[in-house]
């Protein structure tokens, strides 16, 4: 059982590899996957989020100041290749880091609270700009 889940691994890695796609690690066997990803149906089982979740992204050079203010995690020492499922601003969800880009992912029904909780922590840093 176990050599067949490490084989399903492998494949899966290899798969999101040679696809170039994003993805964030969810759990244990589990990933968000951005984009489409062609696996033997005996590899995965897949169920689509595509209306289900809304991505917000943070980025420039207040935006670990911005996050952790919001964030459960400490997102200042999150490396390039981490993802988490966390609370932000009390809203459960998903983030991850894209070089000097952050992403958050949520429910679609909860997005406007956390671009508001967003937009509020990033009010300090305000610069008069749009």
């Amino acid at each position: 059982m176990r050599a067949r889940r490490r084989r399903t691994r492998r494949l899966i890695s290899r798969a999101f590899w040679k696809s170039r796609q994003s993805a964030a690690g969810q759990s244990p066997r589990q990933w968000l996957v951005l984009g489409e990803l062609a696996l033997p149906a005996r590899h995965a089982a897949v169920t689509e989020q595509t209306n289900g979740l809304a991505m917000l992204t943070v980025c420039g050079p207040h935006a670990v100041e911005i996050l952790k203010k919001r964030l459960s995690i400490d997102i200042a020492r999150f490396a390039g290749d981490e993802a988490a499922i966390t609370l932000a601003a009390h809203i459960g969800g998903r983030v991850w880091r894209e070089g000097e880009i952050f992403i958050l992912a949520c429910f679609r029904s909860l997005a406007e609270a956390l671009h508001h909780a967003l937009m509020e922590a990033a009010a300090t840093f305000n610069t008069g700009r749009g």
